[in-house]
């Protein structure tokens, strides 16, 4: 890890992706469709989970353990819908919420390939998402970004030093590094499982963090 390509550890240029017209209209669209359908001014995409998601017996499962949980999901959109953001679930599937009882609906689109959700990203007001391609995206079109991580490593896969991308790392104190990439550790995988849990204290500081409170504070 000292030496790559036989030039030292060095800076690598920030990616760019360059969207069409059509696909920036399209991702303008969506946004402001739904600013509309629901009367609001802001709209925040979030993507609870990443590859590693399964659905059985009605509940989710990320054997990867990056996916934020779904409780923890329905927290989250409660507490943005009480700040009068209007929200867009970034997923592969559909929720039902039904049962929860949700102040507005939220919005949840199907077959949106990743370069409109780019677009989408662009001109949402804030991301929030997990260790998945969200993340990357939204750095990419300078986004606002609050990402919950919890058994990877922030400085591996994600943005720390970005000054538009809120890290709330879950697993700081206690994850255990897990070569998921490499080969299985079940033993690790275990340790790590309930990392992405979330408490009534981290769900309203994880809010806080999108409502730009904490870092007016600091500042």
């Amino acid at each position: 890890f000292r030496i790559i390509n036989n030039k030292g550890l060095r800076d690598l240029s920030k990616p760019r992706m360059f969207l069409s017209k059509e696909e920036l209209v399209t991702g303008r669209s969506m946004i402001n469709q739904v600013k509309e359908k629901l009367k609001k001014e802001k709209v925040v995409i979030i993507q609870p989970f990443g590859r590693g998601i399964e659905h059985k017996d009605g509940t989710f499962i990320d054997y990867t353990a990056r996916s934020i949980e779904f409780k923890d999901l329905k927290e989250l959109i409660k507490k943005l819908q009480e700040n009068d953001f209007a929200v867009i679930t970034m997923a592969e599937m559909g929720f039902d919420f039904s049962k929860d009882k949700m102040k507005d609906d939220v919005a949840m689109p199907e077959s949106v390939g990743l370069r409109h959700w780019a677009s989408a990203i662009k001109f949402a007001n804030h991301f929030i998402g997990c260790d998945s391609v969200g993340q990357h995206l939204s750095y990419i079109m300078d986004t606002p970004s609050t990402i919950i991580m919890g058994p990877t490593y922030p400085i591996n896969v994600s943005y720390p030093d970005c000054d538009y991308f809120n890290i709330v790392d879950l697993g700081q104190h206690g994850r255990v590094y897990d070569p998921i990439r490499i080969m299985p550790d079940e033993t690790t995988s275990r340790h790590n499982e309930n990392l992405m849990s979330m408490s009534k204290e981290i769900v309203d500081y994880t809010i806080d963090r999108v409502l730009g409170k904490l870092i007016e504070e600091e500042a």
